[in-house]
């Protein structure tokens, strides 16, 4: 049997996380991560998120891949300063808002 998490929660003891690859699940909403400021890389591949939020904190983040979701649209990255890599594919991408 497979499992697969509809949640990102649990994580607050995790404050020294770098990276975290959550592939292939049942995530809806980008959360739970406020106790993770250290997280470079970031991988949400293949869930149903539709909205990028919740993550302007993450200061650090260099690598974000949200490839195989349901956005509509790309906003909330404006505080990501440090970002190398975007990965938004297979999305059904219609706005880019600033």
């Amino acid at each position: 049997m497979i499992y697969r998490i509809g949640r990102i929660e649990n994580l607050g003891k995790c404050t020294n996380l770098k990276v975290l690859k959550l592939r292939q699940n049942l995530i809806h909403k980008i959360e739970g991560l406020e106790s993770n400021p250290n997280i470079e890389e970031l991988e949400l591949y293949d869930n149903k998120i539709s909205e990028i939020e919740n993550i302007g904190h993450l200061t650090k983040l260099l690598v974000l891949d949200l490839s195989f979701n349901k956005l509509k649209r790309i906003s909330g990255l404006e505080g990501l300063k440090s970002i190398k890599k975007l990965f938004l594919s297979s999305n059904t991408i219609r706005k880019v808002l600033r």
